[in-house]
């Protein structure tokens, strides 16, 4: 065969290579354009290839990236290592026109125009101890703040338990409740500012409720005392009270009135809040009943009714001439009669039941107020009466005598080789008193007194107790 024969026929077979090509690509073409197309996900993979057992389960057609060596897969069968690669390899595979980093990355060369190293670049911080992160810029730097404040500028909590606070805080600062006033009502804000509002005791603000009126007793629990109520001025309770240790009792005291009616009054007017009446009549004076304030007296009311007076003042027991709810009616049933001589009392209340003032006592005996008495005059536990107050002073009693206390009623014990004693009263008497002296040995003594002392003479024995009361007039 010449040459030109064989050119010839290669290039027939080439050309029969190419229309075989050709009309292949046609009907792969035609065959994918007639299949469904597949939907198609993203997969994220580092560290291995999803070809590698045991592989990567996904549907048919996905794309796998491998962030690590920038590696692109496709799924290209059902088994889970069925991935081929189809791209990259490698951070220095390929080429840029131009890449330029923003916050938080670094370029080098910045910009890339052809190869490159693009690092993260984070600047992150750490709170300190006393705070919280409140915000986070784009490079990973942190926003700090103090706890529990509303400027973010203190973390000092210390205000809150400072001295004389009532949960104060600083930037805060609450007044404190007036005085009568109560905390009803208090609030704290996002920011930790305090607020609270008062009301006065005996508002609509405050109720008595039986559920609210509770007494707080040592031991931290309550005690219930539904029958309290207060109307802002007084409070009052219909339980029983029992008050002791009190020296005093402020509010009890005595509130006086002076009158100085003479004659016969049949419904004596005591004034509202009155406990004593002092009566200072310039002559007799008989009274028959007692109003208070022009009305009914109140129940359990008492009142001490005092004649100081050098007149005679008779307080008529059940009199016929009173008014009606407030008659008196006397000890055992008979008229008080309050001596001329003065300073004597009845104690009276009122019995709401029997609509009548009962007598309590009626002491018709002189009591006489000696300005510089003082004696102390007790009852001890068994009921008895104990003159407490300083003893004499003995003078001329023997040697070494003795007394007991008591400013009238006393016993000497003499001294050795006594013959005679002065007992000197710690405090005089008014006038000269009336005095017994008895010789415990049943001698008889003599004896005399004076308003300041009381003098043993003939009889006086050594060592031997003398007792002596004495009584002024």
């Amino acid at each position: 065969m010449t040459r030109s024969t064989h050119h010839l026929a290669a290039r027939w077979i080439a050309r029969a290579a190419l229309a075989f090509a050709a009309l292949v690509s046609i009907l792969w073409i035609s065959s994918a354009a007639s299949a469904p197309e597949p939907a198609v996900g993203l997969y994220y993979y580092f560290g291995s290839d999803p070809a590698t057992p045991p592989g990567v389960s996904a549907p048919m057609w996905q794309l796998g990236v491998r962030t690590d060596t920038h590696t692109i897969f496709y799924k290209s069968g059902t088994a889970a290592t069925a991935w081929t690669q189809i791209g990259g390899g490698g951070p220095s595979a390929g080429t840029v026109t131009s890449v330029a980093c923003g916050t938080g990355l670094s370029c080098s060369p910045s910009p890339i125009t052809t190869a490159g190293t693009v690092n993260v670049s984070l600047t992150p911080t750490t709170c300190s101890a006393g705070q919280a992160e409140i915000a986070t810029a784009s490079n990973g730097t942190s926003s700090c703040s103090a706890f529990v404040t509303g400027t973010g500028t203190s973390s000092d909590l210390s205000v809150w338990t400072a001295a004389g606070a009532i949960g104060n805080y600083a930037g805060s600062s609450p007044s404190a409740c007036s005085a009568g006033q109560a905390v009803t009502q208090s609030a704290l804000s996002a920011a930790g500012a305090l607020s609270y509002s008062c009301a006065a005791f005996g508002s609509s603000s405050l109720t008595n409720a039986a559920g609210n009126n509770v007494v707080t007793k040592s031991n931290g629990t309550n005690l219930v005392a539904s029958g309290i109520s207060d109307d802002g001025t007084t409070v009052s309770t219909s339980e029983a009270v029992s008050i002791s240790g009190f020296t005093t009792l402020a509010g009890l005291a005595a509130t006086t009135q002076t009158d100085t009616s003479t004659g016969t009054v049949n419904d004596f007017t005591i004034n509202a809040g009155i406990t004593r009446v002092r009566l200072a009549p310039g002559s007799s004076l008989t009274i028959n009943g007692f109003n208070v304030a022009g009305g009914a007296p109140t129940s359990n009311q008492f009142v001490i009714v005092d004649n100081e007076s050098g007149q005679t003042v008779v307080l008529s027991n059940n009199s016929g001439s009173g008014t009606a709810g407030h008659k008196y009616f006397g000890v055992a049933g008979v008229n008080c009669t309050l001596s001329s001589a003065g300073k004597t009392s009845s104690i009276m209340y009122y019995d709401a039941t029997l609509t009548a003032w009962i007598a309590l006592t009626c002491a018709s005996a002189q009591i006489n107020y000696v300005s510089n008495f003082a004696a102390k005059v007790n009852l001890t536990s068994g009921g008895r009466i104990a003159d407490t107050a300083t003893g004499p002073t003995l003078t001329s009693c023997g040697g070494s005598p003795t007394t007991t206390t008591g400013t009238g009623h006393f016993t000497i014990t003499t001294g050795s080789a006594a013959t005679g004693c002065i007992a000197t009263f710690s405090t005089a008497f008014t006038n000269t008193p009336t005095c017994v002296v008895s010789a415990q040995n049943g001698v008889i003594v003599a004896y005399t007194t004076s308003s300041s002392a009381v003098t043993l003479g003939a009889g006086t024995a050594a060592s031997q107790k003398y007792d002596v009361s004495c009584f002024d007039h």
